[in-house]
């Protein structure tokens, strides 16, 4: 895999790590803690250190963003963040315990800015345990690529929030299908379309996200300018997580 501009935002065990593989592979890193005392240890490995994470980011092609959870939009969209000094096109890759709601929020603002989100798992203690990787199907591989190309296993789990159900399943089995939203009438007997969803997508309407399913056939009605979406009369379709299994490029 060719060499490039990694920026990583956040230094810990497992953060520190990864700069390691990253430069012993001919990555050129760059780095950025809210605590510059961090700075040391990736300087020590050879990476460089900046003093906002706008600085590391304009360069950079993947942004790892492993700060607290607390602290992600931060990063990304105060003055002097993330979001906008990445090129277009980038990927942002959120390495914190953000919930499932959470990263869908962030990922329509990087996307509004031209960026990718992939939301990862890479740990706490810096092992060669799996990554586990979460977002659409063509985000992931382009991490995933990265991340094998220096010797990292890693699994995609699913679309994006996908990792955040898994490390708290209590979140995933409670959080209703399609949230709540104004009432509207009862579908009246009238033509709708049909429309198939791409597994791993998010609902256009920001209503869905669908993991693990082959396909989601529902369909679409307008009521007096409100869509409601609904599925056929077979039966609701209820997407279930799927098992992490290794990625294969």
């Amino acid at each position: 895999m060719d060499t490039s501009t990694i920026a990583v935002i956040g230094l810990s065990a497992s953060s520190c790590s990864l700069v390691s593989r990253f430069l012993r592979t001919g990555h050129d890193v760059v780095v950025n803690d809210p605590d510059p005392s961090r700075h040391r240890e990736a300087i020590a490995l050879g990476a460089h250190a900046v003093r906002l994470p706008a600085d590391a980011a304009e360069s950079a092609d993947i942004a790892f963003v492993t700060v607290p959870a607390s602290l992600v939009e931060e990063v990304l969209f105060d003055c002097g963040g993330v979001g906008d000094a990445l090129p277009e096109g980038a990927c942002v890759v959120v390495a914190a315990e953000s919930t499932a709601d959470a990263l869908a929020s962030v990922s329509a603002r990087l996307l509004l800015l031209g960026l990718r989100t992939v939301e990862a798992d890479i740990g706490s203690d810096g092992s060669v345990a799996p990554v586990l990787l979460g977002g659409r199907r063509e985000d992931v591989a382009r991490v995933a690529g990265l991340l094998l190309s220096i010797g990292c296993p890693c699994a995609h789990v699913g679309a994006l929030g996908a990792v955040a159900d898994l490390r708290n399943p209590s979140a995933h089995v409670n959080r209703p299908l399609i949230p709540a939203r104004a009432e509207v009438p009862p579908l009246p007997a009238m033509p709708s379309r049909h429309v198939v969803q791409d597994p791993g997508d998010e609902d256009p309407a920001g209503s869905l996200t669908v993991h693990g399913l082959e396909q989601l056939v529902c369909s679409e009605t307008d009521i007096g300018g409100a869509r409601r979406r609904h599925t056929p009369s077979s039966g609701t379709v209820r997407p279930t997580l799927p098992a992490a299994g290794r990625y294969e490029p």
